[in-house]
């Protein structure tokens, strides 16, 4: 699992397909698991997405409200938002990775137009405790946040090509 250094690639990675599009594809997916495999399927997800490293897990992104620690870093590019993600605990970082499916490198607008109905038809907050909705609840809330302060969040830094020395 590699750490995150928030230092693109040449260019930096927009969505494939809509918002719209995504919510429908995670809503299908989740629906044809049973509720043990959702968990699985969590934790699969959680153990895919880099850790942010120690050094990134600063208490002015610890989303506040979730039982488990868990860090949401904004960066922004042009008039797209991007996110950092990561928790202690394997089931939170699934959620987070489901929530970067989503929202990762979204403009404001099409991050505000997921509603919360979204996240109850993937039914995962049926079968979360209500300790671990709340959570949810707090990452959408600061997600949302996010979104409406887009022009005053830090710069996601593109990779440069080291300099050649000259001989």
């Amino acid at each position: 699992m590699a750490e995150h250094d928030f230092i693109a690639d040449a260019s930096i990675p927009v969505p494939s397909i809509s918002v719209e599009d995504c919510c429908a594809e995670i809503v299908r997916e989740l629906a044809s698991l049973a509720k043990q495999e959702v968990f699985a399927y969590l934790v699969a997800l959680g153990k895919e997405l880099p850790s942010l490293g120690v050094d990134y897990r600063d208490d002015a992104y610890l989303v506040k409200g979730c039982v488990s620690r868990a860090w949401l870093i904004p960066k922004a590019h042009g008039e797209r938002v991007y996110f950092f993600l990561d928790s202690e605990a394997l089931i939170v970082k699934g959620i987070l990775s489901l929530l970067r499916r989503v929202y990762h490198g979204r403009r404001p607008e099409e991050i505000l137009a997921v509603t919360s109905d979204f996240w109850k038809d993937t039914g995962i907050t049926m079968i979360l405790s209500m300790n671990r909705r709340n959570g949810i609840a707090h990452m959408l809330k600061q997600i949302r946040l996010y979104a409406l302060s887009a022009p005053y969040l830090p710069p996601l830094v593109q990779r440069h090509a080291p300099p050649q020395e000259s001989l």
